[in-house]
């Protein structure tokens, strides 16, 4: 098995994926840099249908790889284990597979190994390793005691995470620098095998929302019986969102029994695959592309237009050409009633008001500095807190499509100095 920390190289018994009607086998070796990914190295022949002709390259038309032709490569190892490397993008060799070679770089693998021990648990157990932007401070508090000898040497303390109910036990803790291990237990009989394995993601994607920041998911380890399955990813850092636009930032300054709370009730609403799980993400994601965005003015556009993309897609209503338009208003006050209280009327019509703000200077833009132009102090301190309203808003909107619904409206608010 490969460490997840280190190079490693290991020779290729046999390997086979279809592509394009062409059935491949072969044999080579695969190599694991952490900061580089996976690289094949294979000779391989085609038992199935000849590859298409390959047209010269034509600059005015760039071509891309359909879905489809992204194939799964099974792989053998010499050692008597198995992997398989998902989706790998093939198109760029293309002229490289018709003379017999299989040269390709993928960011992830998964590994299989298999005990001889039988297991008969009653619960899916798994761990995981991310990477995590900056420290984040969980709700429980984990000692660390050394001793030499019979003595006590020092104690230090990190925050983390325990949790168990009758079908689930959590665990989580920071193992390194801005690396954090997250374990679990499933009940079999209340939790399909499938959530086994994307409870990992669902932890990720919490992390992220709760703590603003973009967490990485380094590796992940599932037991299935006698069979363990392991994704080995390529090590990329986690990243922070400004911090302006922590979408969960007021959320976090709570007692922490209610942010462990706050924590379950999120990560078991997003284990399973559903629709408003799916805008959750994409709505922190955007607020994610935000903070990456480099123009003050393509920032303010983009966190705005995330209010009519969210209602939209909670409610079905794709943009239609000629089609009647979204009443934002009306569709806010229907998302209020059903997943928020009347205590939220008023935040709900400042939300509206803010995201015509930050729309309208966007309609209408200009690059003055002076009195009154979009890149004055008063209307880039006016910016600042509209965008960091809106932000905590869509965390709201996050947490109560998952079901929190009895949160209070507080917001943090953003001092700005005179000069």
């Amino acid at each position: 098995m490969i460490n997840h920390d280190s190079k490693a190289r290991l020779l290729i018994k046999r390997l086979c994926f279809d592509y394009m009607g062409g059935r491949f086998n072969g044999r080579g070796i695969l190599s694991w840099k952490p900061d580089k990914g996976f690289h094949i190295e294979a000779t391989v022949k085609n038992s199935g249908k000849a590859l298409p002709p390959i047209p010269r390259f034509d600059f005015s038309d760039v071509s891309t790889e359909n879905i489809s032709e992204t194939p799964n490569i099974k792989i053998w190892f010499q050692d008597g284990g198995w992997a398989v490397a998902k989706s790998v993008f093939i198109l760029g060799n293309r002229r490289a597979l018709k003379d017999g070679f299989l040269l390709v770089d993928f960011d992830k693998s998964i590994f299989f190994e298999r005990s001889s021990v039988p297991n008969n648990s009653e619960w899916w157990t798994g761990s995981a390793t991310f990477a995590v932007g900056d420290s984040i401070y969980l709700s429980d508090i984990v000692e660390t005691k050394i001793s030499i000898g019979t003595e006590l040497d020092s104690t230090s303390q990190e925050t983390g995470l325990f949790y168990e109910d009758e079908t689930v036990e959590l665990r989580c803790r920071k193992i390194a620098n801005n690396r954090y291990e997250f374990k679990w237990a499933l009940l079999k009989i209340k939790w399909d095998r499938k959530d086994c394995w994307e409870i990992a993601e669902a932890a990720r994607w919490t992390l992220s929302i709760l703590f603003g920041c973009v967490v990485r998911l380094l590796k992940r380890k599932i037991t299935r019986g006698q069979q363990s399955l392991i994704e080995v990813q390529k090590q990329r850092e986690g990243e922070k969102l400004q911090s302006h636009l922590s979408p969960c930032e007021a959320i976090r300054q709570v007692p922490s029994a209610v942010k462990k709370a706050n924590f379950i009730k999120l990560l078991k609403f997003l284990i399973p695959k559903n629709p408003q799980a799916e805008f959750c993400k994409v709505a922190f994601y955007q607020i994610y592309e935000v903070s990456r965005q480099k123009h003050w003015q393509a920032k303010e556009l983009l966190l705005a237009t995330i209010l009519e993309a969210f209602l939209r897609s909670i409610e079905n209503r794709p943009f239609k050409p000629r089609g009647k338009g979204l009443d934002l208003k009306q569709s806010l006050e229907r998302f209020r009633c059903k997943f928020l209280t009347d205590k939220w009327k008023k935040t709900c019509a400042l939300a509206i008001e803010t995201q015509e703000r930050l729309r309208h200077r966007n309609a209408h833009p200009d690059w003055l500095v002076g009195d009154g132009g979009a890149f004055s102090k008063t209307r880039m301190d006016e910016s600042f807190t509209d965008m960091c309203f809106l932000s905590q808003f869509y965390g709201y909107m996050i947490l109560a499509i998952a079901g929190l619904n009895d949160l209070e409206p507080r917001f943090r608010q953003l001092t700005f100095s005179k000069k």
